[in-house]
């Protein structure tokens, strides 16, 4: 259970790490959405080329570390938690072109050699840490917890500590100031998270 929570503690931190790039990429007046598309569209890549190397491997039943239990299935069968990573991206890149298409936004997407690049850049970064989370954290931390039977405070770990970590990020680097209605929505905040883990 412990070992569960702490994994949920990391996939916390690599959300705040999502939270910092995505912050620094609207300071640049980057799209942001166009960032998730790219970083979906190279989870996608990646986990489809993990899935073939496990499989040419002969592999395929050996799971990387970070597998939930079906429960519409025999508790004894788990999905591979790179199949997890995969849905996601392909839940994410239909919902970006659902979402663009309805709206028109697609059509005004414009860019530049130079713009690639920092998208690229700022894809990479949030990729690399979301999939090493993916992968190796939040579905093994999620499995742990759920084992011990007390499956529904992974995510409030995790969120809880997302918020507190880019709390911190906005102090200590972003010299943001703390006033009375933020710290009033930390602690409101971190209470509620705390209230739905009893």
């Amino acid at each position: 259970m412990y070992v569960g929570a702490l994994l949920l503690c990391v996939t916390g931190v690599c959300w705040a790490w999502v939270g910092v790039v995505v912050s620094h990429a609207s300071r640049g007046n980057l799209d942001i959405g166009l960032i998730q598309l790219t970083g979906a569209a190279l989870s996608i890549v990646i986990s489809i080329a993990v899935l073939a190397f496990m499989r040419k491997l002969s592999v395929e039943s050996v799971d990387v570390p970070g597998n939930l239990p079906s429960y519409w299935i025999s508790p004894q069968n788990t999905v591979s938690s790179v199949y997890r990573s995969l849905f996601v991206a392909l839940g994410t890149l239909a919902s970006w072109f659902a979402v663009n298409t309805a709206t028109g936004a697609i059509r005004r997407i414009k860019i530049s050699s130079a713009g690639i690049k920092v998208t690229l850049l700022f894809a990479v970064s949030m990729l690399s840490v979301g999939l090493l989370n993916t992968y190796l954290f939040n579905y093994r931390g999620m499995d742990l917890l759920a084992q011990a039977g007390v499956g529904s405070i992974g995510m409030p770990i995790a969120v809880g500590v997302c918020v507190c970590g880019f709390f911190l990020y906005s102090l200590l680097f972003l010299r943001e100031r703390l006033g009375k209605l933020q710290t009033f929505g930390l602690l409101a905040g971190v209470t509620g998270v705390v209230t739905i883990c009893l």
